[in-house]
């Protein structure tokens, strides 16, 4: 269980309660949000409990008549000088502005789009400390890159988008590997049109390799890979 957010928001800014079956015993537990350990992208049961528990049930605080959340800079101008109020018109008008920013990435499943055949984001935005960040600068410099490092404030470090970095290492939207590929809409998304698991997680290593080698940022992927047990 990972700690899903987009646009802004994110989860454990409303969960209030998880449950979980503990697997070793059987037993149910449960977590209150802090006991949760949520970070970035993150919480206990991705790192530090993996594999431990099962989660069986999430408590969610919603707000009916709450103030939408619209501090993303694409959201923003999507919804341009639109009067957002609070309260359930207002929730639903950045609700639908934001499934058609999605829609139009491919990150809501279409039967129609087959570039929405993926698992959404396939690699997580790093974070780096100012040292790191710092050197990456001068390594897309080097490079001969005009364009300055997107970067967004994640506490004292620094969030750099990982689909930048895929692209300036020369990965191409809609470029493919045989069965499998990267979506048209989307260098995060990978998508498996007709191949196997085997030759997208080549491709997702290659790209990893590929930005290592190049800017010495290490992505990290967001999918957890569940291996059949053969034992």
């Amino acid at each position: 269980m990972q700690n899903v957010g987009a646009y802004g928001q994110q989860v454990s800014e409303v969960i209030t309660k998880v449950e979980a079956l503990e697997r070793s015993t059987g037993k149910v537990v449960s977590f209150t949000n802090q006991e949760c350990d949520f970070d970035y992208r993150s919480s206990r049961f991705k790192y530090k409990d993996e594999g431990k528990y099962i989660i069986t049930k999430v408590t969610y605080r919603l707000d009916p008549a709450g103030s939408p959340t619209v501090g993303y800079p694409q959201l923003a101008e999507k919804l341009g000088d639109e009067d957002i109020e609070s309260g359930t018109s207002g929730l639903k008008k950045v609700r639908e502005a934001t499934l058609a920013l999605r829609r139009s990435k491919s990150m809501v499943v279409d039967p129609k789009d087959p570039n929405s055949r993926s698992c959404g984001s396939f690699f997580v935005n790093p974070v780096l400390g100012m040292a790191q960040y710092d050197a990456l600068v001068k390594r897309v410099q080097a490079q001969g890159i005009a364009e300055p490092v997107p970067n967004f404030a994640s506490g004292v470090d620094v969030k750099v988008p990982a689909a930048w970095l895929i692209e300036q290492a020369g990965f191409k939207k809609g470029e493919r590997r045989g069965g499998v590929g990267i979506s048209e809409n989307h260098p995060l998304a990978l998508v498996n049109h007709d191949g196997t698991t085997q030759q997208l997680l080549a491709l997702a290593q290659e790209i990893i390799q590929e930005v290592l080698d190049q800017f010495d940022v290490e992505l990290v992927r967001e999918p957890v890979l569940v291996m059949p047990d053969t034992s």
